[in-house]
């Protein structure tokens, strides 16, 4: 049993009478220039790091590791079992198995749970190990060419009757439709134009295999193309999984690691990532850029994800948001007045119309366009103080600080808040040049410095300490 039959059979993906790892197999040499054992060792690893934390609470997860050597042993190993009697499993038992197989790969120093409890608490990395490794596979129209190419390449070598061996294919047409046929592309001539070149001097040949790959059209044409694998499924799940860690490192001020995550997972799923996906990835790894005030970055990157979203008012907003941060004011007001026309609750859209408001145009007249159930989101009135600041109403943005920093948490509510008491005091020059400042005053700068001690201290063992020093 290879590491393809172990992981394919868990899921039952491999049928009786028609495997597809020897074509996948051939497919991962050729499009991915490695192994399939070289991809589940970096799925192993990856994964094992990545959640060491759900199955290593009693040490740290730093801490854990991957035996290569013994993992590579594990593999070796697989080859002397049985695959037959692996198969007569349930998926359950299957994927204990696997668990059992490769524990032993995970070293988790100290930890002083019994076998069966270890085990337990593991599996759930097996499964997301497996998971992974599927993500990688090249299960496109390339590699199922590549499956149907071979399977009447070798017939043909062992018969001379043709039709017997292409009756023999049409015989697993019912497999190709329940395990593999929701894979093919919409090319389904390139699987004829390749193996019309085999066998071209064989008018018989040509015309059989026209008439069933014909028959994988009809099959194709009935599948319902919303209706998703159990591997499209758990790679799907696998794809959110990564999504929602990296935003979640995102809130804990990790924005480098959350970039690390998101550009690897884009270039592992790209070729073949949905438009929702690709979205997804570039706006997150956008949030991570302007985290770490790289505002052109981060630009830039919502640009090219709006092309893989254009009518969506998140787009629009994160358009608009992209030509602000880019300088262009007349197409990110262009861009935030579509996303308001779409919904006119739409926070992001209002926050930078409001940012972009004329200077000639009075601050009641900007608060007033914006909808007033809107007025105590902590985004609002961030924007709302600022554009006070800039203007030298402090007692204005002040007012709305206070809402601000009422309703949001985030590091960068307080360190502006805490600015805008400063600067207002500041204002005060008389009182400033004569040292001789009014008890109010010397409570509000008490007051500015414990909302900057709380920001500092909220970023200070996270990646952001390096990147808000101008606090």
């Amino acid at each position: 049993m290879t590491i393809l039959d172990l992981v394919f059979t868990a899921y039952n993906i491999i049928g009786t009478g028609f495997s597809i790892a020897g074509g996948i197999n051939h497919a991962i040499k050729r499009f991915c220039q490695t192994t399939a054992e070289e991809l589940f060792k970096e799925s192993f690893v990856k994964v094992v790091k990545q959640y060491a934390s759900d199955f290593a609470d009693q040490t740290d997860p730093k801490t854990v590791e991957v035996d290569a050597n013994l993992l590579d042993k594990v593999i070796t190993s697989l080859k002397d079992d049985d695959m037959v009697q692996f198969t007569q499993l349930n998926e359950s038992e299957k994927i204990a198995k696997i668990t059992t197989l490769f524990r032993n790969c995970i070293i988790v120093p100290n930890h002083q749970l019994p076998n069966m409890d270890f085990e337990r608490r593991i599996r759930p990395i097996i499964e997301r190990v497996i998971i992974d490794f599927y993500a990688q596979l090249p299960f496109k129209q390339e590699a199922f060419n590549q499956i149907v190419l071979e399977f009447i390449q070798n017939d043909i070598k062992n018969q001379d009757d043709a039709h017997t061996m292409l009756t023999g294919l049409s015989s697993k047409i019912d497999y190709v439709r329940n395990e593999v046929a929701q894979r093919l592309s919409a090319d389904i001539q390139a699987i004829k134009d390749d193996t019309e070149k085999i066998k071209n001097d064989n008018k018989e040949l040509k015309h059989t295999t026209g008439a069933t790959l014909d028959a994988v059209r009809e099959i194709k044409s009935l599948l319902d193309v919303n209706t998703a694998t159990s591997i499209e499924s758990a790679v799907a799940k696998e794809h959110q999984e990564q999504i929602d860690y990296a935003q979640q490192l995102l809130k804990s001020h990790k924005p480098a690691t959350a970039f690390e995550l998101l550009e690897a997972l884009k270039k592992r799923t790209w070729k073949e990532a949905s438009d929702d996906l690709k979205f997804s990835i570039l706006t997150n790894m956008a949030a991570a850029q302007f985290a770490l005030n790289n505002e052109e970055a981060a630009a830039r990157l919502l640009i090219e994800a709006f092309d893989f979203n254009r009518e969506d008012e998140k787009a629009l907003s994160n358009r608009a948001l992209a030509h602000l941060l880019l300088g262009e004011t007349e197409y990110a007001a262009d861009y935030a007045k579509q996303a308001r026309k779409k919904n006119p609750s739409n926070t992001d859209a209002h926050v930078i119309l409001i940012g972009i408001s004329a200077e000639e145009e009075p601050l009641d007249e900007v608060i007033a366009k914006v909808p007033d159930h809107l007025h105590n989101s902590a985004q609002i009135a961030y924007a709302i103080s600022n554009l006070a600041k800039q203007r030298g109403n402090f007692e204005a943005a002040k007012r709305w600080g206070e809402t601000m920093v009422e309703q949001g948490n985030a590091p960068d509510f307080k360190a502006a808040f805490a600015t805008i008491l400063i600067n207002q005091v500041l204002e005060d020059n008389l009182a400033v040049g004569t040292s001789q400042l009014y008890e109010a005053q010397k409570q509000q700068l008490q007051r500015a410095i414990g909302f900057l001690t709380e920001a500092c201290n909220t970023v200070s063992n996270t990646e952001l300490k390096d990147y808000r020093a101008y606090w």
